[in-house]
């Protein structure tokens, strides 16, 4: 049945649709000649509601989400933008990622080998430099052969033997547990004990006889003096430890007469071991008082595992001095995250570290002298502006207390002649090993 005219004329008009298509402005329409209506979907940021609220919590309890709901909820849906340089000043998600929650790397097995083999070269090569080495997993170049699996100590010593009711009582090993037990133990220690045959080394007393040794016997069993303790106490080797920590490169200062005498190799293994980020440098000072053909295949030998250059300690007249600062500069040049580059000097009393930086500072900036222990404590020096050295006292490693050990010392300049009680002694040792031809 249609409908009358009263009829339509009472019906309220529609708030929008097809019959204005954007005719005029309002009645849905946003603007004249448009036929899309205002929305008033949930993610629609700046909506209104249908009756034109602006803030939909304003009034009463209502549905639908206020406007930080919504712009909070479109930013979870908007894709990760690339960071820039410039700070954000707008919210934007960063792209989640596993790695934030633990420092575990994941790689594959041909890709680990090829890191292997690829860094090794680098490390075992005395003229390349690993740059940013703290950076690098370097533990994966060696195996830990040393760490021992969990011990399962109930594959040992069962719960039941121990703590049960059938618990074993062990009987603590002793070596004697009665007094007649301990009493035959030390005869039997004082029958072997013997001092002519090596037994003591330092003795001056013979155990069987009770005589004091004198002359010839007391040669090869002599007793270890005081002077020979010089650069091995705790204070000194404290002052190496400051001079190993605060450095990054180690100079390490021969004498070219005797390079392998005064060489501390048990330091340089410690050093690569625990401290792989230190380098080291040997510097084979007093060239003058070799042949120069000698010094050339010292220089050759000890090539071979770390950088080796020739060095002739002299203010008015170096050589070397060049050579040296080049090779510092090189290395503040690739360890670039340090500002300053600082340059431990250490080796044995009386190699010339103290002259080595008084060259390099073209005058006497370090108290030097013909004697060994002449320096004390440790030293701070600059160089440049970037280059600083550290002078250290003589180390001394330590060495087993008998003649030859001693003997070793006198003839490397270790300790003063002068302080010697019986420097007569040490003649022999001379004799054999300078040749014929030069003692006539």
């Amino acid at each position: 049945m249609a409908k009358s005219e009263k009829q339509r004329a009472r019906q309220k008009p529609r708030v929008a649709g097809t019959a204005n298509r954007g005719l005029k402005k309002g009645q849905g329409a946003l603007k004249a000649g448009s036929a899309f209506t205002k929305s008033y979907a949930a993610s629609k940021a700046g909506r209104t509601g249908p009756k034109g609220e602006k803030d939909v919590k304003s009034g009463k309890m209502t549905h639908m989400r206020t406007e930080n709901t919504i712009n909070r909820l479109n930013m979870y849906r908007d894709r990760t933008k690339a960071l820039s340089k410039d700070q954000m000043t707008k919210p934007h998600r960063i792209q989640p990622d596993r790695r934030w929650f633990g420092n575990t790397r994941v790689i594959a097995q041909g890709k680990m080998q090829a890191f292997r083999e690829t860094l090794s070269k680098g490390v075992e090569d005395p003229f390349s430099v690993v740059l940013k080495s703290s950076k690098l997993p370097m533990s994966l170049l060696k195996d830990v052969e040393e760490k021992s699996s969990r011990m399962n100590l109930l594959q040992v010593e069962p719960f039941k033997e121990t703590f049960g009711k059938r618990r074993r009582q062990k009987r603590v090993k002793l070596g004697s547990y009665d007094l007649e037990g301990l009493m035959q133990s030390v005869s039997q220690k004082t029958q072997g004990y013997s001092t002519r045959e090596g037994g003591d080394s330092k003795s001056i007393v013979d155990g069987l006889t009770g005589h004091d040794l004198t002359g010839e016997q007391h040669i090869k069993g002599h007793a270890g003096e005081e002077v020979f303790n010089k650069g091995t106490s705790k204070r000194i080797w404290a002052e190496l430890y400051k001079v190993v920590d605060s450095s990054d490169v180690l100079l390490f200062v021969l004498d070219a007469r005797d390079p392998m005498g005064t060489r501390i190799q048990k330091l340089e293994k410690e050093i690569r071991k625990t401290r792989p980020g230190k380098h080291i440098v040997l510097l084979l000072n007093k060239v003058d008082l070799i042949p120069t053909w000698c010094a050339r295949r010292w220089v050759q030998i000890l090539t071979k595992e770390f950088p080796t250059l020739a060095f002739h300690a002299s203010i008015t007249n170096p050589f070397g001095k060049n050579a040296l600062l080049n090779l510092l500069r090189q290395f503040g040049v690739l360890i670039k995250e340090r500002k300053h580059l600082t340059i431990g000097m250490i080796g044995y009393p009386n190699v010339g570290k103290s002259s080595v930086i008084n060259t390099m500072r073209h005058k006497k900036v370090c108290k030097a002298a013909p004697i060994p222990g002449e320096t004390k404590v440790w030293q701070y020096i600059a160089l440049t502006k970037k280059l600083y050295m550290l002078d250290c006292p003589g180390i001394v490693p330590p060495t087993t207390y008998d003649f030859d050990a001693d003997c070793a010392k006198v003839l490397r300049g270790v300790v003063r002649p002068e302080r010697i009680l019986d420097p007569s002694g040490y003649i022999d040792e001379v004799l054999s090993r300078v040749k014929r031809p030069y003692l006539l």
